[in-house]
């Protein structure tokens, strides 16, 4: 439970670290959240086409922005932990290339005590 409250608790925290377990459970979290609650919510609205889509747009705008900001500091600190600077992260933004050469820091673990960050 630790490691789905932490990053919550650390949503402003753009400095630290983030363990590897740490970030790849807030992955997993994230996933499994929607999955089981926004893709069949989403494909209830639009199957009976109900009137609760303001409410419903609302909720989808809301969880998004909160798990994004939670996402984007847990990624600095994951990249912290590897004794990289934040900057690596705007490699994900170059279309097809970045994700394979951001992607491989996440799955590193940090091998000195001393950081940086």
């Amino acid at each position: 439970m630790y490691y789905l409250i932490n990053p919550f608790k650390n949503i402003f925290n753009y400095s630290g670290r983030a363990s590897r377990k740490e970030f790849w459970m807030f992955q997993l979290y994230y996933f499994i959240l929607y999955i089981l609650l926004i893709f069949p919510l989403s494909f209830i609205i639009m199957l009976f086409d109900t009137d609760i889509d303001n409410l419903s747009d609302i909720f989808f705008f809301g969880f998004l922005i909160l798990h994004s900001i939670v996402n984007l500091s847990i990624s600095v600190r994951r990249i912290h932990d590897l004794n990289k600077s934040a900057s690596y992260l705007f490699y994900s933004f170059i279309p097809l290339v970045g994700h394979t050469i951001d992607e491989p820091h996440y799955k590193f673990s940090n091998k000195s005590r001393y950081t940086l960050w």
